[in-house]
């Protein structure tokens, strides 16, 4: 019973990543619909207001894991959601569609490097440490 609860937050993590990816592929796929523009401005807060939730239950974990490159990782979280509160900023100024395209390119690459860098080195770190619940396996 108690290697199942040490893995459950992992797999919310994974769930609430498969979410996140999820909302930034519906985010590209709003580009040239002819929505208005405040529904636009609610989709970007929407998707900047997910991803601190994601962003915090990952913090969290890697907390309680003891996870070593914790305050890198937290950075680049930081600066991801200032980038999403940047470009809100610009559509809510500008309100041309094609940059709803371009942050969707952004995010998608974002997290496919950020999966790839930081968090990588979270889960081999937390492979060499059995007791720590695995967000997946070390690759």
């Amino acid at each position: 019973m108690s290697g199942r609860l040490n893995r459950r937050p992992s797999d919310q993590i994974e769930r609430g990543r498969e979410r996140l990816y999820a909302r930034v592929g519906r985010l590209a796929a709003l580009f040239g619909r002819g929505l208005g523009r405040a529904e636009l401005i609610r989709k970007l807060r929407g998707l900047t207001e997910a991803a601190a939730s994601q962003f915090a239950a990952e913090e969290r974990e890697m907390s309680a894991g003891g996870f070593a490159g914790l305050a890198e990782h937290r950075l680049a979280h930081q600066e991801l959601l200032h980038h999403l509160d940047a470009s809100l900023a610009e559509f809510r100024i500008d309100g041309r569609d094609f940059l709803i395209a371009e942050l969707g390119a952004f995010l998608r690459d974002w997290l496919v490097l950020h999966g790839a860098r930081a968090d990588t080195a979270w889960r081999c770190a937390k492979a060499a440490n059995p007791t720590v619940p695995s967000l997946s396996r070390c690759a």
